[in-house]
């Protein structure tokens, strides 16, 4: 990128408010992120990826997985956009269309999510989240 990237934390947060995506949606996105850390898949991406295109990327994937009318990767793009200290950020459409393609083809069209897998994710979230410091401090995620 030719322009400051924010934090993963923040662009997650921005996207999140910014496309106010619903709870399913988000834990599918969890379960695509984990299914490629667990098969060591983003040492092997043909092109490498940022983790901003492959949270955006693995977005994308469930919302379109789970709501054939969700939104067109051109407004996921406008979704991206944010302030970073005196600049913008932002991923460009092409970039967006290819790590969607990337994802998929990684989890080798492995889609499909079922009632379990989204249990084991938020077990999992729920764990991390009581063990992060913004917890233990009153702080709000």
């Amino acid at each position: 990128f030719d322009h400051e990237q924010p934090s993963l934390e923040d662009f997650i947060t921005h996207v999140m408010r910014e496309s106010r995506t619903d709870f399913w949606v988000l834990m599918s996105t969890l379960v695509y992120m984990s299914r490629l850390i667990e098969s060591h898949v983003p040492t092997e991406c043909p092109m490498p990826m940022t983790q901003h295109q492959l949270f955006l990327a693995a977005l994308i994937v469930a919302a379109k997985t789970l709501d054939d009318g969700a939104c067109q990767n051109g407004r996921w793009c406008r979704v991206s956009l944010m302030s970073v200290g005196n600049s913008w950020f932002w991923l460009p459409q092409e970039e967006v269309n290819s790590a969607e393609r990337q994802l998929i083809r990684l989890l080798e069209w492995h889609l499909l999510i079922r009632e379990d897998h989204i249990s084991f994710e938020l077990r999992n979230f729920q764990e991390k989240y009581r063990e992060s410091p913004r917890h233990t401090r009153g702080l709000s995620p």
